[in-house]
């Protein structure tokens, strides 16, 4: 459990740790604020929510009647956990809030499917399935949908359906 005083040696592990404790207890992270140091530049102090942090903007629209929208996912949400740089060159953290305004995933397969702990998208295989669906003119939410109904299987490239 992420506490208030807990250090590590990079950002990067601090933010694998929340996310790894975000994945334990049903909710997504997101990279929210970075503050840099004026005088060299160099990050010291970041800020990660949860990824219902936050609402979505409203576009404004001349035709509102044919605008396909997205399913609303953030709610205002303030989960968060705020890592400082100190003097010793480690990072801790200042401020963790834990109160989230939405229930938490129960499924570990759907917390799995959340962006900020599905890593398939990364793998060079899928990275290759990816621009194959694409240039046979299969969109991006059909590509997710093919890739997470795969997940954890062996896809070979080669093999892949040209029917698309």
């Amino acid at each position: 459990m992420p506490h208030e005083g807990m250090s590590f040696h990079s950002h990067e592990e601090s933010y694998n740790f929340y996310n790894s404790f975000g994945l334990t207890h049903g909710f997504a992270v997101r990279k929210y604020y970075t503050y840099k140091s004026r005088k060299d530049e160099v990050i010291v102090r970041r800020t990660f929510v949860c990824n219902r942090e936050g609402f979505k903007k409203k576009q404004e629209a001349d035709n509102e009647d044919n605008i396909k929208r997205r399913r609303e996912t953030k709610c205002g949400c303030k989960a968060s956990m705020e890592i400082i740089l100190n003097k010793l060159g480690t990072w801790e953290i200042k401020k963790f809030n834990d109160i989230h305004s939405h229930d938490l995933l129960k499924s570990p397969n759907k917390r799995r499917k959340l962006r900020s702990h599905n890593k398939s998208y990364k793998d060079a295989t899928c990275k290759k399935l990816i621009d194959k669906f694409s240039s046979y003119g299969v969109g991006p939410a059909k590509i997710s949908r093919i890739i997470n109904s795969a997940s954890g299987s062996a896809i070979d490239v080669s093999d892949t359906p040209t029917m698309f």
